[in-house]
């Protein structure tokens, strides 16, 4: 089969996979092995992963984007030279490119730092290396993963210096059609080019005046009902004879019971509960806010901890894993399906409990800034969720309102004739 047309026929697979792939897709070029040309928002990316023989770890060489088939007819007609000529010498650039690094590659050579400044890929391995360093197992993990998945495949390639606001925009952009994500994708580079600058790369952040898009989440919890039947699932659970089941009902029973972070019960260390006192005491490392936190402790939950108590050796995890030995519960999903089965209530993701603390607490009238302390928000505004919740707090101050109101600015007169108050 002619070049030009094997370089037509795979230029026709990106186009359909930019159309009708997802993002991780990809289509291998045959004539360089570990080429491929992947899928990431609208655009289709060429990446290279190849062993290094000096490292003994496997090199990502991230070549840019490829060209749409509107931007190659574009240059066909300007050119004059065929479609498929056109295609082909696109597609060489990056083959180039492969071969010479695949031949640094297996003969042990670390790719020299390019002559115009140094690349996004070289920002980001000093980021990984000096700042990943400070930042929770999770965080890390999202930021490797967007990194790995978004950033590098379109960005690595280009200088430091060469990248302009125009290009995060356009990266933002292209995963309008799911906000939360575009959002945490624009995050990455924001953080990375405010070490550039801080690093003295460049002189300016280009992500930093970018509009994020607006983000709706879905309020979903449980009602004070559904949670009284799922306590009543659990509790059975947990005096089951399957030991696994036992320890994840548990777990998810002390989440109830607290509106912690699901992650922050399964690492919990008996170290940091004072059950006399009825306190948690999170470390900062374990946490999201990255500070201290004391959370009371209500009766159901120092109940529950002392029956654990009693039947543990008191140190270690409260949780550990019952197939690794010193290893906390990592997981509590399958014992959460059947919970909601046996429950009879509506499936919703184990973090709702957490939510429904929250709400639960808003209804009875309990003050946002209580409830924002209880569940260890770090801003104000996450906790601003749940204002709309207290209704019954907000009937009663608008009564109180009308009656200041009719009193022409005095508090009401009560049945003995004297003043209500304080009025706040």
């Amino acid at each position: 089969m002619p070049r030009q047309l094997n370089a037509r026929l795979l230029h026709h697979k990106m186009e359909k996979l930019r159309e009708k792939g997802k993002d991780g897709e990809y289509v291998s070029d045959g004539t360089v092995r570990g080429l491929k040309y992947e899928k990431q928002g609208d655009g289709i990316y060429a990446r290279l992963r190849v062993m290094n023989k000096a490292t003994g770890k496997r090199d990502n060489h991230p070549y840019g984007a490829l060209p749409t088939l509107r931007e190659l007819t574009r240059r066909s007609v300007a050119s004059g030279q065929s479609l498929a000529h056109v295609t082909e010498t696109a597609l060489e650039e990056f083959r180039a490119r492969a071969r010479r690094d695949r031949l640094n590659a297996r003969e042990g050579i670390v790719s020299a730092e390019p002559v115009k400044g140094k690349t996004v890929a070289q920002l980001w391995t000093q980021y990984e290396r000096i700042e990943l360093t400070k930042l929770r197992e999770k965080s890390v993990n999202s930021a490797r993963s967007y990194a790995k998945r978004f950033i590098l495949p379109r960005l690595g390639a280009r200088h430091v210096a060469s990248v302009t606001r125009q290009d995060i925009e356009e990266l933002h952009a292209s995963f309008h059609k799911t906000p939360y994500q575009a959002n945490r994708v624009l995050s990455q580079p924001s953080v990375l080019f405010g070490k550039a600058v801080e690093w003295e790369w460049r002189g300016d952040n280009p992500a930093r005046r970018t509009k994020r898009f607006a983000e709706h989440g879905r309020e979903e919890w449980y009602t004070p009902e559904e949670l009284a039947k799922l306590v009543t699932a659990l509790e059975a659970i947990a005096a089951g004879d399957n030991e696994a089941a036992k320890v994840s009902a548990r777990a998810i029973l002390l989440t109830l019971y607290t509106g912690a972070r699901p992650s922050e019960v399964r690492d919990a260390t008996w170290e940091m509960f004072d059950l006399e006192r009825g306190t948690w005491t999170k470390p900062g490392s374990q946490v999201k806010q990255k500070k201290v936190h004391h959370l009371a402790l209500n009766e159901d939950a120092v109940e529950l901890l002392r029956a654990i108590r009693a039947k543990a050796e008191g140190n270690g995890y409260v949780f550990p894993s019952p197939f690794v030995p010193g290893k906390p519960l990592k997981d509590v999903g399958r014992t959460w399906e059947r919970v909601v089965k046996v429950a009879g209530v509506r499936r919703l993701p184990l973090y709702s409990l957490r939510h429904s603390v929250g709400s639960v607490l808003a209804n009875a009238g309990v003050d946002l800034y209580t409830i924002g302390k209880q569940l260890g928000h770090a801003q104000a505004k996450t906790t601003a969720r749940y204002a709309h919740l207290a209704v019954e707090t907000q009937r009663q101050a608008a009564a109180r309102f009308g009656e200041l109101f009719k009193s022409n600015g005095k508090p009401p007169m009560n049945r003995d004739g004297g003043r209500i108050g304080p009025w706040v």
